[in-house]
């Protein structure tokens, strides 16, 4: 497997965090397993043949992390509690 690191202290390389909690690296740290299975998936994708880079499962599960999080920004500047 490739190493993509999802640390939450971002090991210094970001130097500005998006708003919003839980963030998508600690999504990502709650339950680790999607995150191994799309990496997982694009590994197979690209042993099967070199010429295809196929990330789309891990596109989608970042993004669905990256919405949650960002809608849960909006709800905290609003006042709105987060469920």
């Amino acid at each position: 497997m490739r190493g993509i690191q999802p640390f939450s202290d971002d090991n210094g390389r970001t130097h500005a965090r998006l708003p919003g909690t839980p963030t998508t690296p600690e999504q990502i740290a709650a339950d680790k397993n999607p995150y191994y299975a799309a990496l997982e998936q694009a590994d197979n994708i690209m042993l099967a043949d070199a010429d295809i880079v196929n990330v789309s499962e891990l596109e989608d599960m970042l993004g669905r992390m990256l919405a949650q999080q960002l809608v849960n920004a909006a709800k905290e500047a609003s006042g709105e509690g987060i469920n």
